[in-house]
């Protein structure tokens, strides 16, 4: 027999459906705000499969659960069993649920307590057992941070450095802020404890509203040590130049610590796949 809906769910599936298969315009966004109040909570299926806990007022919520992100999507295709995928940015949990099908673990990092809320509920709607999820922010240094949080309409938004453009902050939170070397070193010391053969590479995707340089400051020893084989990473020219972060050349880094890119893509804002050389 099919899965049970009820009626909350099956109204969240329409108008999820009606999402997809009409145009993104202003009114929308006023339905969704509306039909929040009786519809939030429900579970749906995202576009990509796993279960997520309904939030319509978020607009990342809807255009992730049924738009999705081919460039992120497809390059997270080849994940095997030995690969250790880090989320960073990993909002609701849309490709952290998807990786832990894929790999022996996921180390999930979300620095907006709202967002971290739902990101547990997700992974608990989809049973996964090999994600550890961080609430905390990654950079460069080891310290204290502010994570500045966008109204629940863009969860998206939420970024540690503000944007010139940046509107409708209804928060900022106080959270521990890691570098991805720490995390490295920290599973390699728990695993060698545990006796076990250390033959997993690194995946990593970073999606952070324009912290991606620091981000990747605070993972260097990662890079050079070979054991990370793919980075994705989300490029934003404008924001860059908006932030002053142009002068910090993701390509040149990147190449600096053995990787290539494979999308390379003449466009101002795409996901880009670094693998290793």
């Amino acid at each position: 027999m099919g899965r049970k809906l009820n009626l909350k769910t099956l109204l969240s599936e329409f108008f999820l459906s009606y999402i997809q298969n009409f145009p993104i315009k202003r009114g929308k966004y006023k339905i969704a705000t509306l039909i929040s109040h009786f519809l939030d909570g429900a579970v749906v299926t995202s576009v990509y499969g796993p279960k997520l806990s309904a939030r319509f007022k978020d607009s990342t919520f809807w255009l992730m659960a049924r738009y999705g992100n081919e460039g992120c999507y497809d390059h997270l295709q080849d994940l095997g069993a030995n690969d250790v995928f880090i989320d960073i940015g990993a909002n609701i949990g849309l490709f952290t649920i998807l990786a832990s099908s894929q790999c022996s673990m996921v180390i999930s990092i979300e620095a907006s307590s709202r967002e971290f809320s739902e990101l547990i509920r997700n992974i608990s709607l989809n049973k996964c057992t090999n994600v550890v999820p961080i609430l905390g922010a990654a950079g460069s240094k080891l310290s204290l941070s502010k994570i500045h949080v966008q109204e629940i309409s863009h969860s998206g938004g939420n970024s540690i450095l503000l944007d010139s453009i940046s509107q409708n902050i209804c928060q900022t939170q106080t959270v521990q802020m890691v570098t991805v070397d720490h995390l490295v070193n920290s599973y390699k010391e728990y695993y060698n404890l545990m006796d076990n053969n250390l033959n997993n590479s690194f995946v990593i995707k970073i999606d952070v509203e324009g912290f991606e340089p620091q981000v990747l400051l605070g993972m260097k020893a990662a890079l050079i040590s070979g054991k990370v084989r793919k980075v994705i990473v989300e490029i934003d020219h404008q924001r860059s130049k908006r932030l002053a972060n142009s002068d910090f050349d993701i390509y040149d880094y990147m190449k600096n610590c053995g990787f290539i890119p494979i999308s390379n893509k003449n466009e101002n804002h795409y996901d880009e796949c670094f693998v290793l050389v």
